[in-house]
């Protein structure tokens, strides 16, 4: 047979003048507390979660110490940081594959890390 909308607006009407509430003594069902310890990972297939597995790696932390200490180096010789140009530069020292889709990830984790350094940048788009 259904509802009958005017039934419904009424007895919303009713409750609302007695001063309860309009669904009920409880608008949602109460749900379980978690059993543990909920955290927001990276979704599977982005780049932030490859560059974050990558970056645990010995090879991503060595990569990540030469960037600082080249970074370190160009602020302290008073040149432009640019995050291009000292990737360029570790890959050369390490002599190692460093995939682009890292670079902007790995500029805002040294920048985090290190306030005083800033690079120009862009904002970031899906990752």
């Amino acid at each position: 047979m259904g509802w009958d909308r005017d039934t419904v607006l009424r007895a919303r009407a009713e409750r609302e003048a007695a001063g309860l509430p309009l669904f009920g003594d409880k608008p949602w069902p109460e749900t379980r507390p978690a059993t543990v310890e909920q955290e927001v990972l990276p979704l599977d297939g982005t780049i932030r979660r490859a560059y974050l597995l990558w970056r645990v790696t010995e090879e991503g932390e060595q990569v990540y110490r030469t960037f600082c200490q080249e970074a370190l180096a160009d602020q302290g010789a008073g040149y432009r940081l640019a995050a291009k140009g000292i990737t360029e530069r570790v890959r050369a020292i390490l002599k190692l594959k460093i995939n682009n889709s890292f670079v902007s990830l790995l500029v805002r984790d040294v920048e985090s890390d290190y306030p005083r350094l800033h690079f120009e940048k862009r904002a970031l788009h899906a990752t």
